[in-house]
């Protein structure tokens, strides 16, 4: 489907540092030097999930997103009942100024969902992502899981492999378990008689662009 970035986190932090992009690194410590407050929490109270929520909702405004990417307000809370991480940076008056939940497994971190306060000149998103990188190596993890982009090598990709050199291709499996209720579901999508080769089917016009 398309390539996605892994960030090796055996590495030390200077390997690791050296190993980013020239531009990363210098809006990295920008970021990190106007946002010094990184919180990071695994239980996080309803004023955070809801401030992350209303500040992912403006993100998605901002770049236009399609209705498909404005989860449920419950359905991003209970991502929290796992212990996935909430984490965000605040600069010296308290104001946040980037947030983003990541999926923790037992070994990898996957960068999930982001939000951005786009007042800042400086982007500070990355500061948050310097986070992630310290509290994974603390704690023991192998690997952080960038993703992909919304197309192939699209402005979301770039901005995600200024953190690491190392790209690895994402495939899908396509099967079908009960062919009855596939056709079920099919018969209700009106766009499917155009698009045979996608799949699953009934989802044609819902999900082209998702990675």
């Amino acid at each position: 489907m398309n390539d996605v970035v892994v960030l090796d986190l055996t590495q030390d932090y200077e390997e690791i540092w050296n190993n980013m992009a020239k531009n990363t690194r210098y809006y990295t410590k920008k970021a990190l030097n106007e946002f010094e407050k990184i919180v990071i929490v695994d239980d996080p109270t309803v004023e955070e999930i809801n401030e992350f929520v209303s500040l992912y909702y403006e993100t998605m405004d901002k770049n236009d997103a399609s209705k498909k990417y404005y989860f449920p307000h419950e359905f991003i809370k209970n991502h929290y009942n796992f212990g996935n991480l909430l984490i965000y940076c605040k600069n010296k008056n308290n104001v946040v100024g980037s947030s983003a939940m990541f999926l923790k497994g037992n070994q990898i971190l996957h960068y999930h969902l982001s939000a951005t306060n786009y007042n800042f000149k400086n982007p500070p998103s990355r500061a948050v992502i310097w986070g992630a990188i310290e509290w994974a190596k603390e704690h023991g993890l192998n690997l952080l899981f960038f993703g992909g982009g919304r197309a192939r090598n699209d402005s979301l990709f770039n901005f995600k492999k200024g953190f690491s050199k190392t790209y690895l291709p994402f495939y899908i499996g396509k099967i079908m378990f009960d062919s009855k209720i596939y056709k079920e579901l099919t018969s209700l999508n009106s766009l499917t008689k155009e698009n045979k080769d996608f799949f699953p089917l009934y989802r044609v016009g819902y999900d082209e662009t998702i990675v």
